[in-house]
């Protein structure tokens, strides 16, 4: 190694080491999660409280239909399906009626 690498050397990791910090600094980061899509059917009564539900769980409503009951395609956090699915059918004594579209 001739006098004098050492000194560029030195240089050019810190060059690339400033450019990795400021890269990292203004970059976007999303957690990655995995989701459940599912059509979830519940009397009128009970819409308020499974969206109040679906909120808690940070689960994302695609849509909703009214008719004779209401009709909700959601995409929920995989962690909180299960307990959800659960609490809803407690919720509403066994009508609501879960279909998983994935």
């Amino acid at each position: 190694m001739v006098w004098g690498d050492e000194t560029r050397h030195g240089k050019l990791v810190k060059a690339y080491g400033d450019t990795a910090k400021a890269v990292i600094a203004v970059a976007s980061w999303e957690e990655h999660r995995l989701w459940v899509k599912a059509r979830v059917v519940v009397d009128w009564a009970e819409h308020r409280r499974l969206k109040n539900e679906l909120e808690a769980v940070q689960a994302i409503i695609d849509s909703e239909a009214f008719e004779d009951g209401v009709t909700l395609e959601v995409r929920i956090p995989a962690e909180a399906f299960k307990t959800l699915q659960a609490w809803t059918i407690n919720l509403t004594r066994g009508h609501s009626r879960w279909k998983p579209l994935d």
